[in-house]
């Protein structure tokens, strides 16, 4: 979705507070109708008040070689919003006592190039994207081994690093190794597979039943297909074809509007997560 369609949205919820909800729906309906042709790559729109589904439409196609259209039980990479997947884990492990927010990487990761790195960056700041780690792999170089490597490829060349960007807490610095080295601790602690965890702590007790979470390549079908428009065509930019999507502590998830509606009421429900962390997962961890 371009930047000035979020931003509509974003305007859509202001307005239904003050002007009749219907009208604004269905201005918001005819913009994005305009925008989402029926033969082109769409997506799914959900508007929740309250408890209430105020708003629910799909545009476009999920798939343009099968024409398979787009519902709002398709699956979609969710992106970086995978990340809070992560992170909720990460605080439920928290919250039974099995780690800390302080705990400092060395307490997970012994082979830091620079011991005292890992000693200085703590859990908190990898949450917050203040580690200051950098991000030194070099993805244009290694583009074969960047489409299949898995969270341990991607935070391994971060351990080589001679020194910090800046001292942890001290700046903001958005992070994917950081969600990839979450998703190593979580299965350092638990002694399974991340994903695992994190389906069995926050997908089920959501009720997300059909969301998944990537574990290397996603099945080619029953999902929405990622595109590019290139040179007036459109061209598939997908797994097999685009590097790092493999590795999905920090973008792994999959999920429907219906289930990421779901998601956000479990949270606001302290469904999985009591309400003092889950109040303070909405703030930067200082």
């Amino acid at each position: 979705m371009k930047p000035y369609l979020l931003f509509s949205a974003c305007l859509l919820m202001t307005a239904c507070a003050t002007r009749n909800d219907k009208v604004s729906l269905k201005e918001f309906d005819t913009m994005l109708s305009g925008e989402f042709k029926a033969d082109q790559p769409g997506g799914s729109v959900l508007v929740r008040k309250g408890d209430s589904i105020v708003f629910l439409k799909s545009y476009g196609l999920a798939d343009l070689e099968t024409k398979e259209k787009i519902t709002e039980n398709t699956l979609f990479n969710l992106g970086s919003v995978s990340k809070t997947f992560v992170s909720n884990g990460i605080l439920i492990l928290n919250d039974d006592g099995q780690l800390s927010l302080e705990d400092n990487l060395s307490q997970y990761f012994g082979d830091f190039k620079n011991s005292d790195i890992a000693g200085k960056v703590r859990i908190k700041h990898l949450l917050s994207h203040t580690s200051g780690l950098p991000d030194i792999r070099n993805v244009s170089a290694n583009f074969d081994f960047f489409l299949t490597a898995k969270d341990e490829e991607n935070f391994a060349p971060i351990k080589l690093a001679d020194s910090l960007n800046f001292e942890p807490g001290e700046k903001f610095e958005y992070s994917n190794p950081a969600f990839n080295g979450l998703a190593l601790i979580i299965e350092k602690v638990t002694g399974q597979p991340w994903q695992k965890f994190v389906s069995d702590s926050i997908l089920a007790p959501a009720g997300m039943l059909t969301s998944k979470i990537t574990d290397g390549p996603y099945p080619e079908a029953g999902v929405a297909h990622a595109y590019s428009l290139k040179n007036g065509r459109y061209t598939e930019d997908d797994y097999g074809e685009f590097p790092t999507f493999a590795a999905a502590g920090n973008g792994g998830v999959w999920s429907s509007v219906m289930e990421l509606a779901a998601y956000e009421q479990a949270m606001e429900r302290n469904t999985f997560l009591g309400k003092k962390l889950t109040d303070e997962s909405r703030r930067i961890f200082q």
